[in-house]
């Protein structure tokens, strides 16, 4: 449970973030070669992205001065360490795919054994409800029936992204429509326009 200090420090941070924080800024830039393919990794950091997001940098230097030392050290670390863990996670979910794709041990494997890879299971229990359980095993000690589990989760996500990914353009036409409607050119000109509207009814 964090202290009274540590959402006093959390909230003027957000409050700092919306006062600061410009209407449109790029966060980066990812080039797609021309047929279509790319190296499956995250966006590099470029001049272009610092840039985009440099207005962070005032508010840090607010925040700096009110930071509350021992909690911030604290959450730093642990945010550190589960960070690193998911990262090396997703590495883990990536060589998967080159295994397969290889049929044969990746390089540096005495570096790359050791990686976790998620695997996911869903359990119906008595009654309707479900248990899912969310491990981690090593690269090296995965088994059939864990492989079969990692298969069986990355498709349910497989599909339920594109589902997500539906619901949301359309969600983002319906919006569209409606600035359309009422002649506005961006979300904030719509909604005042709505209050003036409901101003004068």
């Amino acid at each position: 449970m964090a202290s009274e200090e540590m959402k006093a420090f959390t909230a003027e941070i957000d409050k700092l973030l919306n006062e600061k924080r410009p209407d449109r800024y790029t966060v980066s830039e990812k080039l797609i070669q021309s047929d279509g393919s790319d190296d499956d990794e995250q966006p590099q950091d470029t001049e272009q992205d610092r840039d985009g997001v440099g207005w962070m940098e005032e508010v840090i230097e607010m925040v700096v001065d009110i930071v509350p030392q021992d909690e911030v050290r604290q959450l730093y670390a642990e945010r550190m360490v589960r960070s690193r863990e998911g990262h090396k996670t997703q590495n883990g979910n990536r060589l998967i795919r080159k295994l397969a794709d290889s049929g044969q041990h990746v390089l540096g494997w005495l570096e790359c054994r050791r990686i976790p890879v998620a695997i996911v299971t869903r359990e119906t229990l008595w009654g309707g409800n479900v248990r899912i359980s969310d491990q981690r095993v090593a690269l090296e000690a995965l088994n059939k029936n864990d492989l079969e589990r990692f298969e069986i989760h990355e498709r349910r996500r497989a599909s339920k992204d594109f589902s997500t990914r539906n619901d949301t353009c359309d969600a983002a036409q319906k919006i569209r429509e409606m600035l359309i409607a009422v002649g506005a050119e961006t979300v904030g000109e719509y909604f005042c326009e709505q209050e003036r509207a409901e101003g004068s009814a």
